[in-house]
């Protein structure tokens, strides 16, 4: 403790008096002492630390004004009392974060002495916060979610129809599988019972009335006529009677009850029927569909790189994929090889054998004239071919058709036995033969 000097006012002799100055009336003086103890702003108690604020003098109550309100050497500090300890809340909901803290006098908008925030960026967070469903620990209890104010009640609904049953009450923030928030169900072990059901002949109360298979009660009626006998019953021949009738099925979803070839368990099949039932027709396409190909120029051979499955062959199309032009309609397999430099028959060769073409004889001794059964048939002239055939010889260029070699008023016959060539038929002599070789 600091001591202050009481100085006496005056001597008993009345000879010395000593004072100090107080400028700011505490009763506490600064400065040099003066020779006097009387007067305005004089007093007899030395010690004043700031003369110019009477809230600062010894033995003055410290105070957080970041003055030395006592005096004491020490600046917001009485003795040895520290100052409060602040807590940054950044979140503003009074309670602050932890890991923040400060000792110093009060610091402002900010801090709070309260340190018991465990998130201190949410305003929704703090001990004592209401716990809601938003997957954060509100209350700071280190659970989350729990109790929430915002819970949902559901029940258990073990036969997903969404009618959850009695008494199986849960609460919960989020909806787990097979929860409902209804509770309305009679029957949570069948789906086909619930309210607003259809009452069906079944004795079970299907629409949850507690009352059973009423036929005044029934939604629509259990049994369906069955005529093409498919196990599908036609829904628009309905009977109302709760027991079994020998044509009648239970089942009332075939589209069309004359033909056993149609219900919702057929295969589709290409027959212009909804065989399955689901409202289109040879769809698939169908397993007995075909191989179709586009056929533009109506030869009846399609192009190979157009092939789709179709249930039928329309126009424009055909099952043959084999054409080679689909743009020219004398150009298929099997066509007549014309003289139009195109392949006609689909083969790879050009004008080969062409109908329209001309006959030529193999003229191998170069006299003009031809082989008679040694020719083709071209476009234009092969390289040694002639378009007579009539040489009596091919292996001579001096016998030909008007020399004395080969004079025939008509064709040479050839005797292939003799290899020769004669004018005549009958005994083959020499004056008459001529010679092949």
């Amino acid at each position: 403790m600091w001591l202050w000097l009481l100085v006496s006012g005056c001597d008993f002799s009345g000879a010395v008096c000593t004072g100090y100055r107080d400028n700011d009336g505490d009763g506490f003086g600064a400065g040099a002492p003066l020779q006097r103890c009387e007067g305005d702003g004089i007093v007899d108690r030395a010690g004043d630390c700031d003369d110019t604020t009477a809230a600062v003098h010894p033995g003055a109550t410290e105070v957080c004004d970041e003055r030395d309100n006592d005096c004491d050497g020490v600046v917001d500090r009485d003795g040895d009392t520290l100052p409060d300890v602040w807590y940054t809340d950044r979140d503003g909901d009074g309670f602050g974060d932890p890991l923040s803290a400060r000792r110093s006098c009060p610091p402002g908008d900010g801090f709070v002495r309260e340190s018991t925030d465990c998130d201190d960026d949410n305003a929704s967070v703090y001990p004592s916060a209401d716990e809601r469903c938003d997957d954060l620990d509100n209350d700071c209890d280190g659970f989350i979610d729990e109790d929430a104010i915002d819970f949902r009640t559901v029940y258990r609904d073990a036969d997903g129809d969404g009618f959850g049953a009695p008494g199986t009450e849960q609460r919960v923030c989020s909806m787990p599988p097979g929860l409902v928030e209804d509770d309305t169900d009679c029957n949570d072990f069948q789906e086909d019972d619930h309210p607003g059901a259809d009452e069906v002949c079944d004795g079970r109360d299907n629409d949850c009335d507690e009352i059973i298979d009423v036929l005044s009660d029934l939604r629509h009626a259990i049994y369906f006529a069955d005529v093409d006998r498919d196990g599908f019953g036609d829904p628009d021949a309905p009977s109302e009677d709760c027991a079994f009738t020998s044509g009648f099925v239970r089942n009332a979803s075939d589209c069309d009850d004359t033909t056993d070839a149609v219900n919702p368990d057929m295969a589709e099949r290409c027959d212009r029927l909804d065989n399955d039932c689901d409202d289109a027709v040879d769809e698939g396409p169908p397993d007995d569909a075909r191989m179709v190909y586009v056929d533009d120029d109506g030869d009846g051979f399609g192009d190979p790189s157009t092939g789709a499955l179709a249930c039928f062959v329309t126009a424009g199309y055909s099952e043959d994929g084999t054409d080679c032009d689909d743009a020219d309609v004398i150009g298929y397999p099997g066509a007549d090889e014309i003289c139009d430099a195109q392949d006609n028959d689909c083969d790879s060769v050009i004008d080969e054998e062409p109908v329209d073409g001309e006959t030529w004889y193999r003229d191998e001794d170069g006299d003009g004239y031809g082989h008679p059964d040694d020719s083709l048939v071209a476009c234009e002239q092969p390289d040694g071919f002639v378009m007579d055939g009539s040489d009596c010889t091919d292996a001579d260029a001096d016998a030909y058709p008007g020399t004395e070699r080969c004079d025939c008023a008509v064709a040479p016959i050839h005797h292939e036995a003799v290899g020769l060539l004669t004018c005549h038929q009958g005994v083959i002599g020499v004056a008459v033969a001529v010679a092949v070789f």
